[in-house]
């Protein structure tokens, strides 16, 4: 072959692998902004939950590695429901995305952050501490509650965790300190919702989160009862609040929020529907599920207490058994709900 042509066969050849580099370059760019879309939240840009765990699996892995700390924050717009209902799906999507972009400033640049589902947020700090953690969190916590950029004030409770409460357990499944993780976060974050909102909780152990699920209000006037079920409910594992009036029972209630309110009929001050119905105009304590008990179960008192929203309503002589059996199964289902 003659040098010329053979210096046409090289050009060629040239020019070929840059067509095919230029329709690569194309391709990868394609592919990254397909995976862009495919684990970005449509509303508010952030990452979404299916970039969150495979996010956190390799922040787990890098941890354990190089045994260094960092911190897991999960966040909830408080009452989201209902800015919802007084505004419609535009104006939560609004707040939505003003939250998302007001976010970036209130943590470190190397914050990553997520939307993982309705007003649920998540934020991860590399490198951070237990105190660095905390810090942040309350600088989310009190920036938001002091920003006027919403449709309407808005509050967040916050749960934090750091990797080094899980590194103990540093022999088990990498997946499973994953969902340890994540598992610790939302409990707090349940106690930080429990606990009035716009709250940050970073400290809590296991204990003190079993605790907050099993918290009861007992609300009875006749002292032999009040004490034989505030005993058996704690020798189960529940904390008790008495209460012998339904005014002091609405103002225990609304100070921390139970995981459950068993209560007389016939109680002075509000009688327990009228006590529910209060409850009820509150969207958090709306939720917390409501136990009556009565002498009898006539058909007016059964249209009251549906009208009420009354969870159970049982009639004496109650079983302590069926009594604790109930407990645990409200309080159990209370729990997957507020997670």
């Amino acid at each position: 072959m003659r040098k010329k042509d053979q210096l046409k066969t090289v050009e060629k050849l040239e020019e070929t692998i840059r067509s095919l580099a230029a329709r690569n370059g194309e391709l990868e760019r394609t592919i990254g902004d397909l995976e862009e879309k495919l684990f970005r939240c449509p509303i508010t840009g952030l990452y979404n939950e299916a970039f969150f765990r495979r996010y956190i699996r390799g922040a787990v892995d890098i941890s354990l590695d190089v045994q260094a700390d960092g911190a897991l924050l999960f966040i909830s717009i408080d009452r989201f429901s209902g800015v919802n209902l007084r505004h419609g799906s535009e104006g939560a999507n609004e707040t939505l995305k003003k939250f998302a972009s007001a976010l970036p400033n209130s943590v470190t640049p190397d914050a990553v952050l997520f939307r993982l589902s309705g007003a649920l947020f998540a934020c991860y700090l590399a490198w951070a501490d237990k105190g660095l953690g905390a810090a942040i969190a309350e600088n989310i916590r009190s920036t938001t509650a002091a920003s006027e950029i919403y449709l309407e004030p808005i509050t967040v409770s916050i749960g934090v965790v750091n990797m080094s409460e899980v590194m103990d357990q540093s022999d088990e499944d990498r997946q499973r300190l994953v969902e340890r993780l994540s598992d610790r976060a939302k409990r707090r974050l349940d106690i930080a919702r429990r606990e009035g909102m716009n709250t940050v909780r970073a400290d809590e152990d296991f204990d003190a989160l079993e605790l907050a699920r099993k918290d009861v209000v007992l609300v009875d006037q006749d002292p032999f009862r009040i004490q034989l079920f505030s005993s058996m409910l704690k020798n189960s594992g529940f904390a008790v609040r008495e209460e012998t009036n339904g005014a002091d029972a609405l103002e225990s209630i609304q100070k921390k929020h139970p995981a459950l309110v068993i209560a007389d009929l016939y109680i002075p001050g509000l009688d327990a529907f009228a006590l529910r119905e209060k409850m009820r105009e509150q969207s958090e304590t709306a939720r917390v599920p409501y136990l009556v008990i009565t002498e009898r179960k006539s058909p007016d008192i059964a249209e009251r207490a549906y009208a009420a929203g009354v969870t159970l309503l049982l009639q004496r002589p109650v079983l302590i058994e069926e009594l604790i059996g109930l407990a645990k199964n409200l309080t159990e289902a209370s729990d997957r709900h507020a997670g």
